[in-house]
């Protein structure tokens, strides 16, 4: 059985079968402040059979680099999103919108995060690939105009000559 959640414990959590992972693993909300937030710990977690849930190493580096792209996303950090977003990289939006790589970095011209929430995290390993899906509650103002979303995010990272790189993104709108 695989689970996969974000939290902010750094040591095993042990868990009783009445507890729902919610209950001990909090979502982590990003809220836009001046100060880096580097206190803020992603791990994705695989039940070992015994009580307790474990982290495998490339599963916590994709969920840090996914973590250091929504960071970049809130603060319009254009040289972060430059080095983690391949060149290939294409994003559908949730109107079915293709954005490349230089249109996705621009669209911070006219657009920005007030507030962005992740939960839900899974990973999928794959040889050379990992999928991760989350669920992103956000708060964005575009030319502005402030909406609020609740999307279901799937994101594709290669590992392209050794780094890790989102290759693509897409965003589903969940019913609220």
């Amino acid at each position: 059985l695989d689970v996969l959640c974000c939290h902010r414990f750094t040591s095993f959590t042990e868990m009783s079968p009445t507890q729902s992972l919610a209950e001990i693993f909090p979502p982590v909300s990003l809220v836009r402040s001046t100060r880096r937030r580097q206190d803020r710990w992603r791990k994705s977690l695989r039940f070992d059979g015994k009580a307790r849930f474990v982290a495998t190493s490339e599963e916590q580096q994709i969920l840090r680099l996914q973590d250091r792209f929504d960071t970049a996303e809130l603060d319009d950090d254009r040289d972060v999103l430059q080095e983690l977003i391949a060149e290939d990289f294409q994003s559908i939006g949730p109107r079915g919108f293709v954005l490349d790589k230089k249109q996705w970095i621009n669209r911070h011209d006219h657009f920005h995060y007030a507030a962005l929430e992740t939960s839900e995290h899974e990973v999928r390993l794959y040889d050379g690939a990992a999928i991760v899906r989350d669920v992103q509650r956000n708060t964005g103002i575009h030319d502005g105009q402030e909406s609020r979303y609740v999307m279901r995010v799937g994101q594709v990272w290669v590992n392209q000559l050794g780094k890790w790189r989102l290759a693509g993104i897409q965003f589903s709108p969940l019913a609220q």
